[in-house]
């Protein structure tokens, strides 16, 4: 018989290897994870035979100051797929979370097959944002170079984001975005800044730049290119940004994730952003 409950950080050793087995993970990304996001994290599992067989963590976000809450993580050993645990852990879960008084649950499924499967336990393709393909040669047309660029830490670049965005966005507490800046670096990314704007740069190789999110403010924003440019060789450049922003002609609006209402709420569209490993 299966069993559905809280966990807790006692039980870190099987939720690690859980998570490295099926994220392909290393021990070092998992304790980031952890170690950033644990004053607030909530965890989820499911046991059979006394060990844990899946997990999923909740952050507490809000959205247009409504409770809610960034479902990640969700790992099932691969034995027991199949089975519906995952479903009921989720669906534990997200009662456990209204009767902390969240109205929506958000996520970002790994891959396109998830979002059939996420669909199916009533999430919705609520959540989008623009993406653009863009060669270096028209970057190098539009970008500004300077000389020093004043830049911002993690924390300014929390309150940035929050103040930027405003409404229809997942506001995440300042742990996970240095969660989001700490693993970016680990896995061989950087985080470019200016005083008014930033680009996490999430993956530079073979000549392909992907920029997983790149926030500025208007005038600020031929500046950040300029600086994307300073720190990659690559010939092409995939940047990704809020529906709400307009930067280049070619955009066009992708999906980015999922939402789900717990309760009653005017909440219709979500952007989620930042790095979703």
């Amino acid at each position: 018989m299966v069993q559905y409950s809280r966990g807790d950080l006692k039980g870190l050793s099987k939720l690690r290897k859980l998570w490295v087995e099926s994220f392909n993970d290393t021990y070092r990304g998992f304790r980031n994870f952890i170690r950033t996001n644990s004053k607030y994290l909530r965890i989820y599992i499911a046991k059979s035979e006394g060990s844990i067989v899946a997990a999923l963590y909740h952050i507490p976000c809000t959205v247009n100051g409504i409770k809610a809450h960034y479902l990640y993580g969700a790992a099932t050993q691969t034995k027991h797929r199949g089975k519906g645990i995952m479903r009921h852990l989720i669906s534990y879960s997200l009662d456990d979370a209204k009767a902390l008084g969240e109205k929506l649950s958000v996520l970002y499924p790994a891959n396109q097959h998830l979002y059939g499967y996420y669909g199916r336990l009533g999430y919705e393709r609520k959540c989008h944002r623009k993406t653009v393909v863009v060669s270096r040669d028209d970057l190098m047309n539009i970008g500004e170079y300077g000389g020093f660029c004043p830049s911002m830490g993690v924390n300014q670049m929390a309150r940035f984001r929050n103040s930027f965005l405003k409404t229809d966005v997942l506001i995440f507490p300042s742990e996970y975005m240095k969660y989001s800046v700490s693993s970016t670096k680990i896995y061989g990314g950087k985080i470019v800044c200016t005083d008014k704007g930033y680009a996490i740069i999430e993956k530079d190789e073979n000549g392909e730049c992907i920029i997983s999110e790149f926030l500025a403010e208007k005038e600020n924003v031929n500046i950040l290119l300029g600086e994307v440019l300073k720190n990659s060789k690559a010939q092409k450049f995939i940047f990704n940004y809020p529906a709400s922003m307009s930067l280049f002609k070619n955009e066009k609006l992708s999906e980015d994730g999922m939402i789900k209402k717990l309760t009653d709420c005017k909440i219709d569209e979500v952007y989620i952003g930042l790095s979703n490993g």
